[in-house]
């Protein structure tokens, strides 16, 4: 933080010495808010105005400034609306490279479903389902399921999956693990 000299009374009287910590302090706020202000903009021409073109640019604006939210929705819009893998696979790892797992879910999901690139969606499944992600350790476990290997780790990330989040999702890849399994009595 900065060093007052003088009197808060007198705000004439106030001197601000530079610290460099305050300054890199200030910057970083700055930045933030200035985020922040533009994925908000970016929010208004989606859901009033109605203008995909002018959202997408306060959005890329705000994920260059470091907004994660802005890289997931970038990447999202990508993805889905746009069908563009290699620009959802851009944004997707802006925003797994500041550790969010819904990024790194929906890069396993792209990488195991788009572009067939098995050892990476382990990779990114793995890494958010470490951290205990259900959704990471559902597509894991199907992942090895369709691909018909390690059985058991299959197993054991749909029953932690079925566990955590009970949903028709994770009970029909609980249901087929356990059938692979020759477990029928459980599916």
């Amino acid at each position: 933080a900065a060093a007052l000299k003088g009197s808060a009374q007198d705000a004439e009287q106030c001197d601000i010495e530079d610290i460099p910590g305050a300054r890199r302090s200030y910057r970083n706020a700055m930045r933030q808010t200035t985020a922040e202000a533009l994925y908000q903009l970016g929010n208004l021409h989606v859901n009033a105005l109605r203008n995909a073109e002018k959202a997408e640019r306060y959005y890329r604006m705000a994920a260059q400034a470091g907004h994660v939210k802005a890289m997931l929705y970038l990447g999202d819009w990508h993805y889905f609306t746009r069908n563009d893998a290699r620009q959802a696979e851009k944004y997707y790892l802006m925003a797994a490279k500041q550790d969010n797992l819904d990024a790194l879910v929906n890069l396993g999901l792209l990488y195991h479903t788009t572009l067939n690139n098995a050892k990476k969606a382990e990779k990114c499944y793995r890494a958010a389902a470490q951290k205990g992600e259900v959704s990471a350790m559902n597509g894991l476990a199907w992942l090895y399921f369709e691909q018909k290997r390690d059985k058991a780790a299959a197993l054991e990330y749909a029953r932690r999956a079925l566990r955590m989040q009970p949903n028709m999702h994770t009970a029909h890849t609980a249901a087929c693990i356990y059938l692979w399994n020759g477990r029928t009595s459980e599916a």
